[in-house]
């Protein structure tokens, strides 16, 4: 009892203590919460007066997104107007976001107010800046409207350790005072690609210098998306060693990467990806054994890689996708003589840590090895070109989530049962591997949400292991020979929104997809023939494409019930009859492309009022009347149809127009509108094949973004403006069959992206004069100024300027303008013909300066363009022989040097021209025999026709027949040349023998009538006794010594 008694009163005892001390700790407590220094107070409260102050409901931003340093991950938080609650009769260190010190003194040292929904400018007189105490600032993910980094961060928040900007739309340049900080820890100033704020944050090469010496404690830096391209990466070679993150994505650095960042001893995460011009190597040693992730991806990091990588153990993400990497660097190599074996190297099999692994678009080979661990969830090998069965080792991640082999050489079978075994796996790309075989059994449920089986090895058939893939949202299976019909079963895939059954040999089960409400369906390029009738499309798709089929009929009006539809794509089928009227039902129609059809009749006028319609397609049907103007227009292409009158006035106010070609209809009657030069985002401009009359406008602005004009073929006359180099982006001028005058235009030697220049059928005038600079004109590949009144020498410095020409390349160096929806084409005259070039039109590399009245010798700088395909200078009057170093032109394809006065023979050296598929040498005064052999064995009389020099095949032999046949030419000849001569000859000895024979009769009358007269006797005795006296002298013996 007295043992009870006494445990009673020890806790009655302890009881009693407890609240004893909460009584005396209470007024200490709350003591300790409420020392917010009132001058601070006031100061957070002028700071959030300074900005727009939201109401519930808050608006619908997007997500902040976050990164995890440890595995490149991320996460998200909502954001909140945390400065809701912040008032004057509450302790300011009580406040959401307000951090106090531990001390008890009302210093505030930190303000965490990231994705706090604060919106207005930031001025360098906000009353942030006198919280002189504060060690951690957060302003991310907020909205300061472009206003620029304050000096006052680094001149009155000197005690700062953590400071972020992120993702706040600052902009500008960082100032110096930034470098003030020298106790900062973490600096992230990183922002978004936003094109609403093109003014990125920047930094000087100065400041960057600054900030890395001064700096010393700084362990995290993080500059995504700020505008890096004045910086010289060499100044990081100065970074602490105590710096552990360092993420400088999308930032526009260029030049060498210093490998010493590498060496950095504390360093866990590189993020370099996406500096395109970014390059350098692997360091051969000296790996940091601290690196956790690094992320080299889309820059131009090169070579092999070393196995010194191997040295981070630790390393758990590793991307190298998009670069130019080939393979392994044996340790004994080094990178000025790497021993590159074109595998993926071992040690990454090795890596006992390894979760992601990113090795897509390089240049890797050979086979795939077993990875060691069974770590990974994430592996993406695409596009490379590894071959050979797949490895084992896969099957054993149970942690896979992302498997990514597509575009490689892959062969064997890959075994569906044992992937389906694997919980976590998600996306399964498997697509272009034409070897690889798949195999199933197993029907199964998997968590697999997103399959790509585009073009396997003899697929044949939808696989049916995909029926029970319940949670499937995306599947692509594309170019598969799968014929027949789609499967019932597919109606049970409810999950899936995105399916591509392209390039097959579908026929039918249209009607079936159509019940499925989510679904975005492609099924362009397949067998099917018709639509359902009525289309009853779900309401609520949004993407529908159809293209490519044999579908005919009409477009049945009950398409418009699909309100939802933003992307619609009937093109390439025989489709007839008018558009519905109630197309303006589908408000939310983003994109329609109706292009290769035969469908006829007005546009409905509904068209001008769809404000989403950013993209129209009606090339190459049968359409008429005026065209409409959709208001949000971006992609206008409604070429090859029958629309009449002028340009509608309303094409002014399409401020977002970036391709309109109207090529190739009947529109007449009109000036092409001035305000279309004023369009800022234009980009394409292809009028051809019209009546359109008038110049062309005078005032292209600064800040043009033209890269293609064609208004070929239409009534243009005036000359050409000079405000055409304001687009310096300028590729494609096709100006041919107009009305257009004046000397030739050097002064577009200034415009160094044109490659393609057609002034053809025009009225251009004059010599081209040869004072050409170094650049002008060096990217020209096709230029056609026939059909012109051009005369004078040809320009020899215009062939040795065109540098695009000299080079024979396999690819394109620069793409003319292509676009998913457009492609560029220009009509050349080729091998004699008109053609109209369009695909692939940057391997034409022609010259045509044909009927003109050139003259002169045709320069030898010609020999140059070593990829001239086409070459074509007929017609004018060209004097001289054949360059013997024409043979070098080793891609030439066609040559016409017609109807000129060349001499000469045939170069032998032309055989050479393996490509050679067209010649034409008519109609000059060559002579000599034909070359043998190769092309020449193949062309007809008409390559030479007019010269009638020449002989050999295909033309009468060079032998005795020849010899034969050129004789009796000849004879014919010099017997027209004696019959002349002899009857000259004739009448000179008539007229001898009537001169002399009236001379002798008035001699003999004289020496009758008066004796022989003494001058006449002494002229005749002279000559006679002169004669006698030589003959004598002549027949004497004589000497030996003569």
């Amino acid at each position: 009892m007295a043992v009870v008694m006494m445990c009673y009163f020890f806790f009655l005892f302890l009881f009693l203590s407890n609240i004893s001390l909460a009584l005396v700790s209470q007024p200490h407590h709350h003591h300790h919460h409420h020392v917010c220094d009132p001058k601070q107070s006031l100061a957070l409260l002028q700071f959030k007066n300074a900005f727009f102050q939201p109401t519930p409901p808050y608006p619908l931003y997007s997500e902040c997104v976050h990164d995890f340093l440890e595995d490149d991950t991320v996460y998200e938080s909502t954001p909140n107007y945390r400065m809701s609650k912040w008032n004057e009769s509450t302790d300011c260190c009580l406040w959401d976001g307000v951090e106090c010190d531990d001390k008890g003194q009302g210093h505030v040292v930190g303000l965490h107010l990231g994705c706090s929904l604060l919106q207005g400018p930031l001025h360098p007189n906000s009353t942030l800046f006198t919280l002189s105490h504060l060690q951690t600032l957060n302003l991310s993910y907020n909205e300061f409207l472009g206003s620029p980094i304050s000096p006052q961060f680094g001149i009155m928040l000197t005690k700062l350790r953590v400071l972020d900007l992120s993702y706040s739309s600052f902009q500008g340049q960082v100032p110096m005072q930034i470098s003030y900080l020298s106790n900062l820890v973490s600096l992230n100033l990183s922002d978004y690609q936003n094109i609403a704020h093109p003014n990125f944050i920047s930094f000087s090469n100065v400041v960057m210098k600054q900030l890395v010496h001064n700096l010393t404690n700084l362990r995290d830096l993080q500059l995504a998306s700020t505008d890096l391209s004045h910086i010289t990466p060499n100044y990081f070679i100065n970074f602490s060693l105590s710096l552990q993150s360092l993420h400088l994505s999308s930032s526009y650095l260029s030049g060498n990467f210093p490998n010493h960042i590498f060496s950095l001893p504390n360093l866990h995460l590189l993020n370099l990806q996406d500096n395109l011009e970014l390059n350098g190597h692997l360091p051969m040693s000296n790996w940091s054994k601290s690196l956790q992730i690094l992320d080299l991806h889309r820059t131009s990091f090169s070579g092999g890689i070393p196995n010194s990588i191997s040295e981070a153990k630790v390393l758990s993400y590793l991307d190298l996708s998009g670069c130019n990497f080939n393979g392994e660097i044996s340790d004994f190599e080094t990178h000025s003589n790497p021993l590159i074996t074109g595998i993926i190297p071992s040690w990454i099999y090795s890596l006992p840590n390894l979760k992601y692994l990113y090795l897509s678009d390089n240049d890797f080979s050979g086979f795939m090895r077993d990875f060691r661990s069974n770590s990974l969830e994430v592996l993406y090998l695409n596009y490379n070109n590894l071959q050979g069965e797949i490895s084992e080792s896969i099957y054993r991640q149970l942690n896979l989530k992302y498997l990514g082999l597509e575009s490689n050489n892959m062969s064997g079978v890959l075994d569906l049962d044992m992937l389906s075994r694997i919980p976590s796996l998600s996306v399964l790309q498997i697509s272009n591997n034409s070897q690889l075989s798949i195999f199933s059994t197993n029907v199964s449920s998997s968590n697999i949400t997103h399959v790509d089986m585009a073009s396997l090895n003899n697929l044949g058939k939808i696989p049916y292991f995909l029926r029970n893939q319940k949670n499937l949202e995306i599947l692509y299976l594309s170019n598969n020979q799968i014929v027949g019909k789609i499967p019932q079963w597919f109606s049970e895939l409810s999950d899936l929104y995105f399916l591509d059954l392209s390039h097959n040999f579908l026929s039918s089960g249209i009607e079936l997809l159509l019940t499925m409400p989510k679904l975005e369906t492609v099924l362009d390029s397949n067998l099917f023939n018709n639509l359902p009738v009525p289309m009853l499309l779900p309401s609520t798709m949004t993407v529908f494409s159809v293209s490519n089929n044999n579908i005919s009929g009409s477009v049945h009006p009950s398409i418009c019930q699909a309100s939802n539809l933003s992307f619609l794509d009937l093109s390439n089928n025989s489709l007839s009859g008018e558009l519905p009227s109630c197309l303006s039902n589908m408000t939310d129609l983003k994109t329609l492309d109706l292009s290769d059809n035969s469908l006829s009749g007005e546009l409905p006028s509904c068209l001008s009022n769809m404000t989403n319609l950013h993209t129209l397609i009606l090339k190459s049907n049968n359409f008429s009347g005026v065209i409409p103007i959709p208001p949000s227009i971006m992609y206008y292409i409604a070429s090859e149809n029958q629309f009449v009158g002028k340009i509608p006035h309303s094409i002014c106010l399409a401020l977002d127009l970036d391709i309109l070609s109207l090529s190739n209809n009947r529109m007449s009657g009109g000036t092409i509108p001035s305000c279309l030069t004023n369009i800022t985002f234009l980009s394409v401009l292809d009028l051809k094949g019209n009546n359109f009359i008038g110049t062309i406008p005078k005032l292209f602005p600064t800040g043009c973004q033209l890269t293609s004009l064609d208004l070929n073929d239409n009534q243009i006359e005036g000359e050409l403006p000079h405000s055409l180099l304001n687009c310096k982006k300028l590729e494609v001028l096709d100006l041919g069959n107009n009305n257009i005058t004046g000397y030739f235009p050097h002064w577009l030697k200034a415009a160094l992206n044109l490659q393609v220049l057609i002034l053809r059928s025009n009225g251009f005038y004059g010599h081209i004069n040869n004072s050409f600079t170094k650049d002008s004109f060096s990217n020209l590949q096709i230029i056609d100024l026939s059909h012109n009144y051009f005369s004078g020498p040809l320009p020899s410095k215009f062939f040795n300027n065109m540098r695009a020409i000299q080079k024979v390349e396999n690819q394109k160096s620069n793409s003319f303008v292509e676009d998913v929806f457009y492609r560029n084409s220009i009509v050349i005259s080729l091998k004699g013909l008109e053609q109209n070039l369009g695909r692939n039109l940057f391997i034409w590399k022609t010259i045509d300066l044909s009927s003109n009245d050139f003259n002169g010798e045709i320069p030898k700088e010609i020999e140059t363009l070593r990829s001239l395909v086409g070459l074509n200078l007929s017609h004018n009057k060209l004097r001289g022989g054949i360059p013997t170093s024409l043979g070098n032109l080793s891609n030439l394809e066609w040559l016409d040097l017609s109807s000129n006065e060349l001499f000469g023979s045939i170069p032998p050296q032309l055989v050479s021209l393996t490509f050679l598929s067209c010649l034409n040498l008519s109609q000059n005064q060559l002579s000599g025999p034909i070359p043998k052999g190769k092309q020449f064995d193949t062309f007809e009389n008409s390559s030479y026709f007019g010269n009638i020099g020449l002989c050999g095949s295909p033309l009468p032999k060079c032998d005795a027949d020849q010899s034969d046949h050129k004789s009796q030419l000849l004879q014919k000849e010099e017997e027209e040349d004696d019959s002349s001569e002899k009857g000259i000859w004739v009448k000179a000895v008539f007229t001898g023998y009537g001169c002399g024979i009236v001379f002798g009769i008035f001699i003999g009358y004289v020496v009758f009538k008066c004796g022989r007269p003494m001058w006449i006797v002494a002229k005749v005795e002279g000559k006679r006794a002169q004669k006698i006296q030589t003959s004598r002298k002549n027949n004497k013996p004589r000497r030996r010594n003569e």
